[in-house]
């Protein structure tokens, strides 16, 4: 099994940061350079447990989908999604958020 990590420290309070990691707007904003965009399930807003979410767009010149449930969250810190129909054999997402160094 792989394992990715990505830290990125933001200069803003951990429950704006909560909320735009979990906005699809915000999302698909940020996909511009693999044209990503939603082509089912929630469609706009805040995505909450239970939501799903299918995602297209091209990566590494194919066009692919993606769809996703968030399975766990716990406000403003952590929320889990696990692919549920993709090009994976398996997919789990962890987006944790926590207070840097000078936020302690």
């Amino acid at each position: 099994m792989y394992q990715v990590r990505v830290r990125i420290w933001v200069g803003a309070a951990p429950g704006v940061c909560f909320d735009v990691a979990r906005s699809v707007e915000a999302h698909v904003a940020s996909a511009g350079r693999s044209g990503e965009r939603v082509v089912g399930g929630r469609t706009a807003g805040l995505l909450e447990v239970g939501d799903e979410v299918t995602w297209e767009g091209r990566h590494l010149g194919v066009r692919r989908r993606l769809t996703s449930r968030i399975t766990e969250m716990r406000a403003g810190a952590f929320f889990q999604d696990q692919m549920v129909r993709g090009a994976f054999r398996f997919l789990e997402h962890d987006h944790v958020l926590r207070r840097g160094r000078e936020g302690r």
